[in-house]
């Protein structure tokens, strides 16, 4: 019944000719759109790290510095046996760990790529297995491979020249991974898409201040008789030209501008959502500081003061992070030193030196002090003494 009805009704299809797309012009999106494609960073890209992050990110830059500078300005205590041992061969080589650095110098440069790659490497330079000297391998100059015994072993390549050290020879430190036996997850791989937002509204802000800080208006050609036309191909480019090289920078904000006939400026206001950029870059922000484990109120972010004082958020500062940070870096180079030399020493930090502790070291010397089911040489015991 129905192809009966269909035959019945149906009328001959008549070819109707395809108009031809309309002429679109060329533009280019303002730079903020740029993150919302895909990300070019790749998992442990070592140059992109340092190049967008260290570099072009200010918050970035102020939480390595802050981390690494006071780290390495925390001292180790050395234990051998159980014992503090004052008098050592190896914290002359931590206070001077090769001839081209200091051992604050050598720490901070050591603590800066370690939160950059995840990983950071120890060559020791031994003589007579005496460790003489500590040098620095770069974490993206190192691969890790197998000597014939197949055992680990790493290879380091400077431009043409390649260098093989044996496990014994370097100290490998490196962060918790979860899906990764051998190598460690830097805090760029949780906080890279707030790092790109960061720097991509910074760009937006910037691009709004070079064009008299507000958003572009529209330039809409009425014609010659302002009933409505369209320029030419060669009319448009020649437009966008004159106006990139006479209206925009911050240096021409704010210059009359002369339109020929037919053409009406009209000028485009704030949107929320444009007003809403810096609390979007204060947002990107916190983010990356609790990637890097600095509380937001060191970095002056505003909307983070969640701690009672400044001193209070140092202390937590340097409970959370500056401290474990510092235990596994000489807890690795402990174990470096001690494949060599045979010796069980193991390093920590002094927490006496950490001026952040001052209020609770003091308050667990009273404490001690007052203790009087102590004898004398059970409180210094217990002080470390």
């Amino acid at each position: 019944m129905k192809n009966i009805l269909r035959k019945l009704f149906s009328f001959p299809r008549q070819t109707v000719a395809t108009p031809p797309a309309p002429e679109r012009k060329s533009f280019s999106l303002p730079a903020f759109f740029a993150f919302t494609e895909k990300s070019g960073w790749r998992e442990g890209d070592y140059a992109a790290y340092a190049r967008e992050g260290y570099r072009m990110n200010p918050v970035v830059y102020a939480c390595i510095r802050m981390i690494a500078d006071g780290a390495a300005r925390i001292p180790a205590r050395i234990m051998l046996r159980g014992d503090i041992v004052k008098d050592h061969p190896i914290a002359e080589l931590l206070s001077a760990p090769n001839p081209a650095q200091d051992g604050t110098e050598f720490f901070r440069d050591l603590y800066g790529q370690f939160l950059t790659d995840g990983n950071a490497y120890v060559h020791f330079l031994t003589l007579n297995e005496n460790v003489r000297e500590l040098h620095l391998l770069r974490p993206d100059r190192v691969r890790m491979s197998a000597d014939p015994r197949n055992r680990v072993a790493y290879e380091y390549g400077a431009g043409e020249k390649t260098r093989k050290f044996s496990r014994d020879e370097v100290a490998r430190i490196k962060l918790f991974a979860p899906d990764s036996d051998d190598q460690g997850v830097s805090p760029f791989s949780a906080a890279a898409r707030a790092i790109e937002i960061h720097n991509e509204a910074t760009l937006f802000q910037k691009s709004l201040l070079e064009n008299a800080a507000r958003p572009s208006g529209c330039l809409i050609y009425g014609g010659a008789t302002g009933g409505g036309a369209n320029l030419t191909c060669e009319q448009f480019e020649r437009l966008k030209a004159e106006l990139r090289e006479s209206y925009t920078g911050s240096a021409k904000a704010g210059a009359p501008m002369v339109l020929e006939g037919g053409l009406d400026w009209k000028s485009m206001s704030f949107s929320p959502a444009d007003m809403e950029f810096s609390q979007l870059r204060h947002g990107a922000a916190r983010e990356i500081a609790l990637a890097f484990g600095v509380p937001p109120m060191l970095l002056g972010i505003p909307g983070d003061n969640h701690y009672a004082n400044y001193q209070e958020a140092a202390r937590v500062f340097a409970r959370q992070t500056l401290l474990p940070t510092a235990e596994t870096v000489f807890s690795g180079i402990a174990r470096g030193y001690a494949r060599i030399t045979g010796e069980k020493i193991s390093l920590a930090p002094d927490l006496e030196s950490l001026p952040a502790f001052l209020p609770e070291r003091e308050a667990f010397w009273n404490r001690i002090a007052a203790a009087d089911f102590l004898t004398p040489e059970e409180k210094r015991r217990h002080l470390g003494l």
